[in-house]
């Protein structure tokens, strides 16, 4: 869940970085997905992180690594084990970068940030069990 958390963080900025360029990117280069916290846009992230143009930049190319190394994975033909453990590499990989790229400041507000995001989908995931519930009628 963490795994899945991060992820749409990190695509939060990269989608950030398509929408600042002047024009669109190769296909190559532009993420698959890109879903965005409810209610947040990439430019918000960004401001609110308070991002250079640098730092942007350099988040995108390390979620294009990522994203890169991660179809590489999934076409290998592995044993769940193996492959639950080279995703948890992967993803602590990226994480080690993200946190060497953003200052002190940024990566604890970028913590807040996944940890709000987490909340919120937890809640989601609570109000739809809900509604899905059977009802028993005796």
């Amino acid at each position: 869940m963490i795994t899945r958390t991060f992820l749409l963080s990190a695509l939060t900025v990269v989608a950030l970085h398509a929408t600042a360029q002047e024009a669109p990117a190769p296909a190559a280069q532009q993420p698959a997905v890109a879903v965005m916290p409810m209610g947040t846009k990439p430019q918000d992230v960004a401001k609110e992180l308070g991002l250079s143009e640098a730092q942007v930049e350099e988040l995108f190319r390390i979620e294009n690594e990522h994203g890169e190394r991660m179809k590489q994975l999934n076409r290998q033909n592995l044993d769940t084990p193996t492959k639950r453990a080279r995703v948890t590499e992967l993803r602590d990989q990226r994480q080690a970068e993200t946190q060497k790229l953003l200052t002190p400041e940024q990566w604890a507000k970028w913590q807040q940030m996944k940890q709000a995001q987490r909340d919120a989908a937890a809640k989601q995931r609570e109000a739809l069990k809900v509604k899905e519930a059977p009802v028993h009628q005796e």
